[in-house]
C-alpha cells in the first residue's frame, strides 16, 4: 500500500473521528443545559414578579404608594430576566467557544497523529526518506560543506540545505549524486519483485502509472527542492477505479506535511480530468505524491509531474542592432566532460588548479593515460591526449586574447555540449564517484557546472539568443551557447519528451544533437568503428531486472537497430544504418524550430540526413522549420578520408596508430558514416548552415587545388586539405574541435630543435604513421608570438589556448583564413536565420554574399 493506505493511519483515523465525535456530542450537551438553565432564571423571575406584586395588592399602602411599589417591583424584575438572559448568553456562548476549542483540538491531534503516522519509509523496506537525508549530509560534507559526517533531520540539516542551494556547483554536484542514489535503490532486488515497495521518481516531466484494485503507488522527487513555489498537476487518463490522492513535502526537520488530498471518482465521470495546484513554502523539502487505490478490482490509469514557476516559457528575443564580431567560433567544445562518463575520464575540472601531476588515477578505460603519462609539462599537454584536462580556463583565457595575432580574431563564441555515454560509463563506474551513470542526469549536471562557471568568471557568459550573444561579444566576453550531446536523448522512462526540453530549455540550452553514438527514439545514429558504438561494448550485462531502466531502454532500442544493420550488412557492402529520423524525431525538430534553437546533424545517420534536407525544403513542413539552417558543427570531408589502399599506396604498409578496424565495409579507413560526403555539405548552402571543422589527428588524402604540399599528415598539412576543399564548396567554415570530447587534437609538423629541451613522450609529429617528414624551422614558416617560436610548432594543438595558433598555421601554409577568423560572425548569422520566420531558400550567390564572402572581405 502507500504512503497514506497503512493500517496506522486507519487507526488514527479511526481515533480522531471518535474523539471528534465525543466532543460535539460533550458541546451539544452543555449548549442545552445552558438554554435550559436560561428557562428556569427566566420562570423564576416571572414568579418572583408576580409574589411581589401580590405583597403589594395585599399591603394596606395608600393608591399612590401602591402604584409607586408596583412600578418599582416590575423595574426589578425586568432587570432580574435581564440580567438572567444575559447570563444564560454567555453561558450558550461559552458553550459554543467549548465546542469549537475542542473541535479545533481534535482536528490539531488528528492532523499531528497523522504527521506521525506517515510511513518514513515510504512504504518501502529501506526507510527511504530519512536515507535521502543522510545521504545529502554525506554529499554536503564531501563537497565540503559541513564538518558533520550524521546529521539527523532538524534545524541543523534545513540549515545545510539552504548552505548547499545556495552553491550552483556544490549543489548540482550533490543533487547528481541523490540522483544516482536513488537510481541505485530502485534497481535493487526488492523493487524487481514488488516495484510498488519502492517510491517512483517524482520528476518535471510528465510520468505515466497505472493501479488495478486497491495497491498504492509513492512517487517522490529525491532531492531539496530549490524553489518556494512548486505546481503539482495529475489526471486521470483511463480506467473506471477510483483513487486518493495526497501531494506532501518532507522538511529537512524530518516532519511530512499533507499539502493537499483529493478524491478521484470511479467510472468514466473523472476521466481526462485534471487537478492542479500551485504551493509556496516548499523550498528545501522533499515533494511527494501519493496514489492509492480505492476500488476492489479496477484499475485506474494517470499522469502527473510537478512544475517550476513558469517552466519552459519561451522569451521573445530582445533584438538589437548589428554589431560586427570579429574573431572565431569553436562549434563544438566539451568544456565540461570531466562531469561525464562517470567522473572517470577527463581530469582536472576547468576550474580547478592544474596539478603538476594527475596521479593516473583516472582514463584507464582504453589505456589511453598509459600513452601520455601523468605530470604535466612533460608529459602533457600533448595533441595526442585525450585524457586530461585541455580547457582549463587558462586556456581560454589563452584563446581569447590571441597572442599570435596581437589581441585580434580570438575566441569570441562556443558551442559547449553536455556529453555522456550510458555505455561506457557503465563499463567504467568502478572509478565512478558520485557522477550519474546515466544520460540525462550527467546532462543536468554538466549544464549546471556551466553556469557554475559562468559565476565565478564574468568574462564568460551563456548565450541565449544571438542578439544577447552579439551584447556578450560586445563587453569583451566570450558567448557560451548550451547543447547537448548523448546516447541516449530524452528518455521514455524519464516522462514526456516536451517537458524535458522545457527543463533543458530553462537552463539555458539552445542547440541539440537529436542522436549520438546510438539510436534514439528520435533518429539512427551514424555508424562510428562499424558498429553502434557502445552496445557491443557491454562486456558484462548485468541481470535484466537489475538493470538501471535507461540501459534498458536504450538497450532494446540499440539492439533492435542492430539486427535491421546486420541483416542488411549481407546484401550489400554499405552497411550504413538505416534506421532515419523518426516521426517523433520531426516533431522534436519542430519544437526545436519553433524555439530557434541550432540543429547539430553530424550524428544523425545518413538515410536520416536525407530525409531531414528533404523535410525542410519541403512545402509540407511547417512553416517554423522550413528551409532550417543544417550544420556539421563538428566533421570531416568524407572522400577526403584515405583508404587502405591509398595507404599502402603511399607507405607500402597500413599505419599503426589506429585503434579502429583496419577497413571499412566501403573500403576506406575512416569513421564511416559519421563523416560528410560533398553532396550533403551542398546541403548547408540553401538551408544557410555552417561547417565546423573537427580537429582530429586524421590523415587526409591530397587535395592538389589545396596548394598544400601534403607532406606530413595528422599536421595542419592534412587540415589544410580539407579547409581547401571546403573552401572551394563556398561553405562557412569554423572549427569544430569536438575537444575534451575523447578525442585527440591536431599534431605537430616541427621537430624541436635537438638538446634544447627535454623532449615529451611521443612528441613527434604525426605519431606512428610511417615515412613522415617533419617541416624546417628555417623553410616552412612556424609560428611566433611576439617574435618567439610558439610551442604549438612542436606540441601541435595540445590545449584550446593554442586554437589560433593553428589557424595561424594554416594561414602559413598559404591559405585564406578570413573566413575562419570570422566564423563568430557567420554563425551569429546562422543563428539569426533560425528565428527568421520568413526564410528562404537561398542560391549559392545569396549565401556566400551573407556568410563567406562578404564576411571575409570585412576582415582585414
Amino acid at each position: 500500500m502507500g504512503l497514506f493506505g497503512s493500517k496506522a493511519k486507519k487507526t488514527v483515523k479511526k481515533a480522531a473521528k471518535t474523539k471528534k465525535k465525543a466532543a460535539k456530542k460533550q458541546a451539544r450537551s452543555d449548549k442545552k443545559a445552558a438554554k435550559k438553565q436560561k428557562k428556569a432564571s427566566k420562570k423564576a423571575a416571572k414568579q418572583e414578579k408576580r409574589d411581589a406584586l401580590a405583597d403589594i395588592r395585599n399591603s394596606d399602602l395608600s393608591g399612590k404608594d401602591k402604584k409607586q411599589a408596583k412600578k418599582a417591583a416590575k423595574k426589578t424584575a425586568k432587570k432580574k430576566v435581564q440580567s438572567a438572559k444575559k447570563t444564560a448568553k454567555k453561558k450558550v456562548q461559552a458553550a459554543n467557544e467549548t465546542k469549537k476549542d475542542k473541535v479545533q483540538a481534535a482536528n490539531a491531534t488528528k492532523k499531528k497523529q497523522l504527521d506521525r503516522a506517515v510511513d518514513p519509509s515510504f512504504g518501502s523496506a529501506e526507510k527511504f526518506a530519512p536515507g535521502i537525508w543522510a545521504k545529502t549530509v554525506e554529499l554536503a560534507k564531501r563537497h565540503g560543506l559541513t564538518k558533520s559526517a550524521a546529521m539527523k533531520p532538524g534545524a541543523a540539516l534545513e540549515k545545510l540545505v539552504a548552505r548547499v542551494q545556495a552553491k550552483t556547483l556544490e549543489a548540482a554536484l550533490v543533487e547528481a549524486g541523490l540522483f544516482k542514489f536513488f537510481r541505485a535503490q530502485s534497481i535493487s532486488g526488492n523493487f524487481a519483485k514488488n516495484p510498488f515497495k519502492h517510491p517512483a521518481r517524482l520528476a518535471f516531466a510528465t510520468k505515466d502509472g497505472a493501479l488495478t484494485g486497491t495497491l498504492g503507488r509513492t512517487w517522490i522527487h529525491p532531492v531539496p527542492y530549490d524553489r518556494d513555489e512548486v505546481r503539482f498537476c495529475f489526471q486521470k487518463t483511463g480506467g473506471a477505479g477510483k483513487a486518493g490522492v495526497t501531494l506532501l513535502k518532507i522538511t529537512p526537520r524530518g516532519k511530512a506535511v499533507e499539502l493537499w488530498t483529493f478524491g478521484v471518482a470511479p467510472g468514466q465521470d473523472d476521466t481526462g480530468r485534471t487537478w492542479a495546484r500551485s504551493f509556496k513554502g516548499v523550498r528545501g523539502c522533499l515533494i511527494a505524491a501519493v496514489v492509492d487505490g480505492k476500488s476492489a478490482t479496477r484499475k485506474i490509469e494517470y499522469e502527473l509531474k510537478i512544475e517550476r514557476p513558469a517552466q519552459g516559457k519561451v522569451v521573445k528575443p530582445k533584438r538589437s542592432p548589428k554589431r560586427r564580431v570579429e574573431g572565431f567560433a569553436d562549434l563544438h567544445a566539451h568544456h565540461m566532460s570531466h562531469l561525464g562518463f562517470a567522473g572517470a575520464l577527463i581530469a582536472p575540472g576547468p576550474m580547478e588548479p592544474l596539478p603538476k601531476d594527475c596521479g593516473g588515477k583516472h582514463a584507464k578505460f582504453g589505456g589511453s593515460h598509459d600513452k601520455v603519462g601523468t605530470k604535466r609539462d612533460h608529459d602533457w599537454p600533448v595533441s595526442h591526449d585525450s585524457c586530461h584536462q585541455v580547457m582549463h580556463w587558462t586556456h581560454l583565457r589563452e584563446a581569447m586574447n590571441a597572442e599570435v595575432t596581437g589581441g585580434r580574431h580570438g575566441l569570441r563564441l562556443m558551442i559547449s555540449p553536455s556529453v555522456n555515454n550510458m555505455f561506457v560509463s557503465h563499463l567504467i563506474k568502478h572509478k565512478d564517484r558520485d557522477i550519474p551513470l546515466n544520460d540525462m542526469d550527467a546532462i543536468r549536471l554538466q549544464l549546471k557546472a556551466h553556469h557554475a562557471f559562468a559565476e565565478r568568471f564574468d568574462w564568460y557568459e551563456i548565450a541565449l539568443d544571438p542578439w544577447h550573444a552579439r551584447r556578450i561579444i560586445a563587453a569583451g566576453k566570450l558567448a557560451v551557447i548550451l547543447s547537448v550531446e548523448c546516447s541516449h536523448l530524452m528518455p521514455k522512462s524519464h516522462g514526456e519528451w516536451r517537458d524535458q526540453l522545457d527543463e533543458l530549455w530553462d537552463l539555458g540550452v539552445r542547440a541539440m544533437q537529436i542522436t549520438h553514438e546510438n539510436d534514439t527514439r528520435f533518429a539512427g545514429a551514424a555508424l562510428q568503428h562499424g558498429r553502434i558504438f557502445g552496445v557491443k561494448h557491454l562486456l558484462k550485462k548485468p541481470a535484466w531486472n537489475q538493470m538501471d531502466p535507461d540501459m534498458r531502454e536504450a538497450y532494446e532500442d540499440s539492439m533492435a537497430h542492430i539486427s535491421k544493420i546486420e541483416k542488411q550488412a549481407k546484401v550489400s557492402l554499405d552497411r550504413y544504418n538505416p534506421v532515419g529520423v523518426t516521426p517523433e524525431g520531426f516533431q522534436l525538430l519542430t519544437a526545436m524550430a519553433e524555439r530557434g534553437m541550432i540543429l547539430e546533424i553530424d550524428h544523425i545517420s545518413r538515410a536520416g540526413r536525407k530525409q531531414l534536407f528533404d523535410w525542410v525544403r519541403s512545402r509540407k513542413t511547417p512553416a517554423a522549420a522550413r528551409w532550417y539552417p543544417l550544420n556539421f558543427t563538428h566533421s570531416r570531408v568524407d572522400e577526403l578520408m584515405p583508404s587502405k589502399d591509398w595507404f599502402r599506396e603511399q607507405y607500402g604498409e597500413q599505419p599503426k596508430y589506429t585503434i579502429r578496424p583496419p577497413v571499412g565495409w566501403d573500403g576506406k579507413f575512416s569513421t564511416l558514416e559519421y563523416m560528410a560526403t560533398i553532396e550533403e555539405i551542398k546541403w548547408l548552402i540553401p538551408t544557410g548552415g555552417v561547417f565546423g571543422v573537427r580537429t582530429g589527428p586524421n590523415a587526409q588524402e591530397e587535395y592538389t587545388a589545396s596548394g598544400v604540399d601534403n607532406r606530413c599528415h595528422t599536421s595542419s598539412r592534412s587540415l589544410a586539405q580539407m579547409l581547401a576543399q571546403l573552401r572551394d564548396l563556398g561553405v562557412a567554415v569554423s572549427l569544430g574541435t569536438d575537444i575534451d570530447g575523447f578525442t585527440t587534437l591536431t599534431g605537430a609538423r616541427f621537430e624541436r630543435p635537438k638538446g634544447e629541451q627535454r623532449q615529451r613522450k611521443q612528441e613527434l609529429v604525426a605519431t606512428g604513421v610511417p615515412k613522415q617528414r617533419p617541416d624546417n624551422l628555417k623553410r616552412d614558416k612556424p609560428v611566433e608570438r611576439n617574435g618567439e617560436l610558439s610551442e604549438f610548432n612542436f606540441l601541435g594543438f595540445a590545449h584550446h589556448g593554442f586554437a589560433p595558433d593553428l589557424i595561424q598555421d594554416i594561414e602559413n601554409l598559404g591559405l585564406d583564413v578570413r573566413a575562419m577568423r570570422a566564423s563568430a560572425e557567420s554563425t551569429l548569422r546562422m543563428w539569426e536565420r533560425c528565428h527568421d520566420p520568413g526564410r528562404k531558400k537561398l542560391s549559392k550567390a545569396e549565401y556566400t554574399a551573407h556568410m563567406v564572402t562578404d564576411v571575409a572581405k570585412a576582415v582585414k
